[in-house]
C-alpha cells in the first residue's frame, strides 16, 4: 500500500525560510517526508535504503515554482517509508 504525504518545499534565499507540512495523514513527519523527497531527487541515500527503493518513490511538484518554493507530494510503499525513517534516525544520531 502506498503512503502519500505533501509538504511545502522552501526554495527561497531568506535565512529564516523553512519547509512546512501540508498533508500527512499517516503521521510520517515533515523531516521524513522532506528526506525521502531529497533521496528521490538526488539519488543520495543512506542504508537501509537502496537504489531500487528510490525507483519506487514518486514525487509530484504542484503548480509553478515561485521564488519561495512549491508544494511536493511524495508517494511510496510503507516499507520504503520505514526504511527511510531508519536511515534518517541513523543520520540524526551521528
Amino acid at each position: 500500500m502506498n503512503y502519500r504525504a505533501r509538504f511545502w518545499k522552501y526554495t527561497g534565499n531568506h535565512s529564516q525560510g523553512f519547509n512546512c507540512g501540508r498533508l500527512d495523514s499517516h503521521g510520517l513527519g515533515l523531516d521524513l517526508i522532506a528526506y525521502l523527497e531529497y533521496c528521490s531527487r538526488s539519488g543520495d541515500y543512506q542504508v537501509p535504503l537502496d537504489s531500487l527503493d528510490l525507483e519506487r518513490v514518486k514525487t509530484i511538484q504542484h503548480g509553478a515554482k515561485s521564488s519561495f518554493g512549491h508544494e511536493v507530494t511524495v508517494i511510496a510503499p510503507k516499507e520504503i517509508w520505514d526504511k527511510a525513517k531508519t536511515a534518517l534516525e541513523y543520520i540524526n544520531a551521528t
